[in-house]
């Protein structure tokens, strides 16, 4: 084969992953079919989201999963900061409606017991600071929720802005899609 027909051939050949990969994007992420996908900017949510300026995993939101059920503990949602309009964040729902929070030695504190947030890369670490300083408690008010970042050390969250109204929350985040090597389901099991 000569050189011509080669480049002819891996031109082919691209053309067809990166036509694969829109339609295999657009089939797992159709807002028309409840789901946006969503690139993920930051670190907020390290190990459990990547993100980055270089390009961070994609994510599969069930937009219409809060019509009919309420937010779990643990589940990862898509939100828009209550006093930012149209800033869209990552993190995790941790505080329900009337609970109280606390942060101690790393751990989530709801009352008087701590929660241990599951994650397949080991114990989340959480940094005391803003709204829940060292000894600081916050209540959850009906309607809000507490949500904090994997990475809190690198995050904007709830323990800045306080709890995040329900009709904030965009979705829940169901899975990583893109990149190959990271894709897997994002809901806490039950």
């Amino acid at each position: 084969m000569n050189f011509g027909l080669r480049r002819l051939a891996l031109l082919i050949v691209f053309v067809a992953a990166v036509a694969g990969t829109v339609v295999a994007y657009h089939t797992l992420a159709s807002p028309t079919q409840g789901y946006a996908a969503y690139r993920v900017p930051s670190d907020a949510m390290l190990p459990t989201v990547a993100g980055g300026d270089a390009g961070g995993d994609t994510i599969r939101v069930d937009i219409h999963a809060y019509e009919t059920t309420d937010p779990a503990r643990c589940e990862v949602v898509v939100f828009e900061h209550p006093s930012v309009p149209g800033m869209q964040l990552v993190s995790r729902v941790v505080g329900l409606p009337g609970e109280t929070v606390s942060i101690r030695d790393g751990s989530i504190w709801i009352g008087d017991r701590v929660f241990e947030i599951a994650s397949p890369h080991g114990p989340i670490h959480y940094t005391n600071a803003g709204k829940l300083g060292v000894g600081d408690e916050l209540a959850v008010p009906n309607g809000c929720y507490l949500l904090l970042s994997d990475n809190s050390a690198a995050a904007i969250d709830s323990r800045f802005f306080g709890p995040v109204p329900r009709t904030n929350l965009i979705g829940r985040v169901e899975k990583i899609i893109w990149p190959p090597t990271r894709a897997r389901s994002l809901l806490p099991s039950r």
